[in-house]
């Protein structure tokens, strides 16, 4: 689920409102009522260690079930894989039109500068991570500050790019190590142009 944020005040409010939600149903899970206790334990078999699980045995060892594990349901229910995919995906919105450092020391093209709505980005704390993911799972590997993502064709074609120009294979699909840097700087290109055709129907509207 995408969210736009204009200011990091938007920002801390939908967080917290996403950490109270996560609060309270911890608490139903605890309550003394039945019925509540058993809804609240439903909604933790979206997440792995309890999938396989039924009610009676997620209310059975509710003492072990901390806040992180409520925090990675609601994540999941608004459309993210875990609590720290969704916090990271939300303070890139809230950063979206800032330039940024693509770690080598010079400004690379955001990707996210116009807060795309409609996609949802796989979220890694280390390349090598997010690689691994590209490998399994196939995509675009891109990059914001010192985080990785990978994205999907419709997030590249929504962009201005074209997801099947030969030159993403030739860098590999991975903006941040391209096997072909000569290609990687076509691509730049290209989405330089977009940016800037971008900027200029923006500032004539």
């Amino acid at each position: 689920m995408h969210a736009e944020f204009n200011t990091p005040e938007q920002l801390r409010r939908s967080l917290d409102q996403a950490k109270i939600r996560a609060k309270r149903l911890l608490k139903q899970l605890h309550r003394d009522d039945p019925s509540e206790s058993r809804r609240a334990a439903a909604q933790f078999h979206t997440l792995k260690r309890f999938a396989n699980q039924s009610d009676e045995e997620i209310l059975h060892r509710s003492d072990s079930i901390r806040l992180k594990d409520a925090l990675n349901v609601i994540a999941r229910q608004i459309g993210f894989r875990d609590w720290t995919q969704l916090k990271l995906s939300w303070e890139a919105d809230a950063a979206a039109r800032e330039g940024f450092d693509n770690g080598t020391g010079r400004t690379d093209i955001n990707f996210l500068e116009h807060s795309l709505g409609g996609f949802l980005h796989n979220w890694w704390h280390t390349y090598e991570e997010a690689k691994r993911d590209l490998t399994e799972n196939g995509g675009y590997l891109l990059c914001y500050r010192e985080q990785f993502f990978i994205a999907d064709r419709g997030f590249i074609r929504a962009f201005g790019l074209d997801p099947d120009d030969p030159d993403w294979e030739k860098i590999g699909f991975d903006w941040v190590h391209p096997l072909d840097p000569a290609a990687k700087q076509r691509l730049l290109h290209k989405a330089e142009q977009v940016q800037l055709q971008r900027r200029s129907r923006e500032q004539a509207s």
